[in-house]
């Protein structure tokens, strides 16, 4: 056009352009395919890897190689956040890091079944060990029994299942607790013994008066033999309070009752609320078991004569350390004992 600035080129000049381009760029465009091809498989293989629960563990040292996995461990405890169970973790935990394992930390509530419910999920999944601290559970023996079948090693915290296929058991014994008990008792200098025994549950369970562990115990650490002293033993009933009306029926039974000893944290606060509300505090003297502050001010009022410490951090220690030789396929003891401290009112608390 007369005027314009636009030449249109030949025709011919297009189509020769397009075509030297074309050769150019074909090779790049395939280049271009199969790295989208190559990135397409990658995700998909991450995809798959996070749907079954893969976790990639890179070496810290080469960030070229992928290191050994390590064992992964489930520890079940109670839905609580008390001083006890914090401590526990912590000796859990330090020993995991120095051993090399991996933990998770779940929690069960107080509902029935509700602990043998999630130690059966635990079970089904991918997970080398259970570190469990029981509770009264009567289903919680057959899931024990079904985690061992499937070679997964429970080791019990505290509270023995000793009816179980549990793989060891770490904590006090009844017996040892029966042993400070009576060392306490003795120290108290109580010229005729009338004693009253809230025995846990899941400790005792078929045992016969003659035959409990905590009651011989009792006997060695009062250096006296069982037909020395009086006493009655009764079987602690699952609930948080339901100590109480059996402390009551203890008191009813024995008129001259003047010792009460208490196994577990649980029936220590019963005894204690029922003691104080009957206005028996200087008549029966209270020994407990339990870390619970309440419990430990009641030692500083002399309201309690006598308080048993457990060790939980090295507990939870001790739990780990047991369960790491079982993982390196190590003898272990079915039972491991971890000792127990006892003090009396008026005397520093750690």
């Amino acid at each position: 056009m007369p005027g314009s600035f636009f030449h249109p080129l030949p025709l011919k000049f297009y189509s020769l352009y397009f075509r030297t381009v074309g050769k150019d760029v074909k090779p790049l465009f395939i280049v271009l395919l199969f790295i989208l091809f190559i990135a397409f498989l990658v995700s998909a293989v991450l995809s798959v890897s996070f749907l079954l629960g893969v976790k990639p563990e890179w070496d810290s040292a080469s960030e070229t190689s992928s290191s050994p996995a390590r064992p992964y461990i489930a520890v079940l405890l109670p839905d609580s956040r008390d001083t006890f169970l914090k401590d526990l973790l912590v000796g859990i935990h330090q020993k995991a890091v120095k051993d090399h394992i991996d933990l998770e930390i779940y929690r069960y509530g107080i509902a029935e079944g509700s602990q043998s419910l999630n130690l059966e999920r635990l079970t089904m999944a991918r997970i080398a060990g259970v570190l469990l601290l029981p509770s009264e559970d009567p289903k919680i023996t057959a899931a024990i029994d079904q985690a061992e079948k499937r070679n997964i090693p429970v080791v019990l915290i505290q509270n023995d299942v000793p009816q179980s296929h549990r793989r060891a058991f770490v904590g006090p014994s009844s017996y040892q607790l029966g042993l400070e008990a009576g060392r306490l008792i003795k120290s108290l200098k109580i010229s005729s013994i009338h004693a009253g025994i809230l025995l846990s549950q899941s400790d005792q369970t078929k045992q016969t008066v003659q035959s409990s562990l905590f009651v011989n115990g009792l006997s060695d650490g009062l250096e006296m033999s069982l037909s020395d002293f009086s006493f009655e033993e009764r079987i602690s009933p699952p609930g948080r309070f339901a100590g109480e009306e059996l402390v009551w029926q203890i008191m009813h039974d024995d008129p001259l009752l003047n010792v009460l000893i208490t196994t577990n944290p649980k029936d220590s606060l019963s005894a204690l609320q029922v003691v104080v509300e009957a206005n028996r505090v200087k008549k029966i003297r209270l020994v407990a078991v339990g870390e619970d502050k309440e419990l430990q001010e009641a030692l500083k009022q002399k309201v309690i004569q006598a308080l048993i410490l457990r060790d939980p951090v090295r507990l939870g220690e001790e739990a780990m350390s047991t369960m790491s030789a079982i993982l390196q396929g190590k003898p272990v003891s079915s039972y491991r004992a971890v000792p127990v401290h006892g003090y009396l009112a008026g005397q520093h608390l750690p």
